[in-house]
């Protein structure tokens, strides 16, 4: 019966009769309520011959083209097979906004609305995503947000529609951030990078040698050696000083304190004084629920008015 939705939102969208259909014999479309909405509407049904596609090869061609994207984009982002539903309407929104008809030079969305379709919105399937938390109930520094994965675009409303990794549900909805880079691609690049840096030559040198005794190291170069050492520690002591005193630098700096703010001994206590505590403190520690019995019984009231000033 959704092919006989579909015919009837056609109808009613172009204002035309639909007065013959040519399907091949599956049991989706030679059934009993397809034939009696065929014969009610005055729909000729044409069917092809048993097991020769090349008879509807247009459509056939089509749906292979369907589900070999689909496939890719499944296989691409390591996503389960029971999304296949969405990356088929996902390719299908795709196509019809994108692939160019011959002979025309249109897209089958320019053809049926008669104006350039808008791709702006367009994202990555697959992509990370982050999705606006408008259910629940969020404290101060709770996070507004919940990860999630792109899956497609909404049929009825302008809005996405997304995985939500936290609440495992799909949901559409356009408070969405999109992160489309592609780890993969960062991965090769970085091992590219990696191979490249491995793989440079060392420089060797295609004089001929003279003799083959080597002479000894002079007292210059094991000048220069010492030389070389003295630097290194100079360097790793002074870098030692630099991470022991920018800690409290980059402390001060952000709370706007100088040197000379801050006192040059400080003194903890960790008791408070006696004679400093109001009360007696052998009574304990007195609390609201323990005084609420006080407060109820030991009430005073004047009933004379006050004195005007």
């Amino acid at each position: 019966m959704n092919k006989a939705k579909s015919s009837g939102k056609v109808q009613n969208e172009k204002g035309i009769c639909i007065k013959a259909i040519r399907s091949d014999q599956g049991g989706e479309f030679e059934n009993a309520p397809f034939v009696e909405y065929c014969n009610e509407h005055g729909i000729q049904h044409n069917f092809l011959a048993p097991r020769t596609p090349q008879q509807n090869g247009v459509v056939k061609r089509k749906n292979r083209t369907i589900q070999e994207m689909g496939r890719t984009m499944l296989n691409d982002n390591n996503l389960p097979k029971y999304f296949w539903g969405h990356v088929v309407d996902t390719a299908c929104h795709v196509l019809n906004r994108v692939f160019l008809r011959p002979l025309v030079n249109k897209t089958p969305y320019e053809m049926w609305n008669g104006n350039t379709p808008n791709i702006s919105y367009f994202k990555v399937f697959g992509c990370k995503c982050y999705i606006l938390n408008t259910k629940d109930k969020l404290g101060k520094f709770d996070s507004k947000s919940n990860k999630g994965i792109f899956l497609g675009y909404s049929k009825h409303s302008r809005a996405y529609v997304i995985y939500n990794k936290k609440d495992r549900t799909i949901q559409e909805s356009i408070h969405v951030s999109f992160d489309e880079t592609n780890p993969f691609t960062k991965k090769i690049v970085e091992n590219d990078d990696e191979h490249v840096g491995s793989s440079v030559p060392s420089r060797k040198t295609s004089e001929p040698q003279e003799s083959l005794n080597i002479n000894p190291p002079s007292s210059v170069e094991e000048g220069q050696e010492q030389q070389i050492e003295k630097e290194t520690i100079e360097a790793q002591e002074a870098q030692d000083v630099t991470q022991e005193t920018e800690p409290q630098d980059v402390n001060d700096y952000l709370h706007g304190r100088t040197q000379d703010d801050l006192p040059t001994k400080w003194k903890q206590a960790r008791h408070h004084p006696i004679e400093q505590i109001i009360g007696d403190p052998s009574k304990g520690v007195t609390t609201r629920s323990s005084s609420r019995k006080f407060c109820l019984y030991n009430a005073c009231l004047n009933l004379q008015m006050p004195n005007k000033p």
